[in-house]
């Protein structure tokens, strides 16, 4: 992982299967990864529901973003900004 990226775990937050997950789990994450996107120390977030600046979808999620389904839960990917 590069120093400009975080990596945070929803522990439980695991769609059952690969695919779309429930619909649920995949609105919980998407509210998650949209807040988080809003932190003046994260410029992007990338997970199950997509990826997320400012507060707003900006990419909709494709087979790709299963990769973000872990055993453990739901991983998101936090961009950090290249200056704090």
């Amino acid at each position: 992982m590069d120093d400009a990226k975080a990596n945070v775990v929803l522990a439980g937050h695991r769609p059952q299967g690969l695919g779309a997950g429930s619909a649920h789990t995949t609105a919980k994450v998407a509210d998650y990864a949209a807040q988080l996107s809003t932190l003046n120390v994260v410029t992007r977030v990338d997970s199950l529901a997509g990826s997320f600046a400012g507060g707003a979808k900006i990419v909709d999620p494709g087979p790709l973003n299963e990769r973000f389904a872990v055993r453990e839960g739901t991983r998101l990917v936090c961009q950090r900004p290249d200056r704090l």
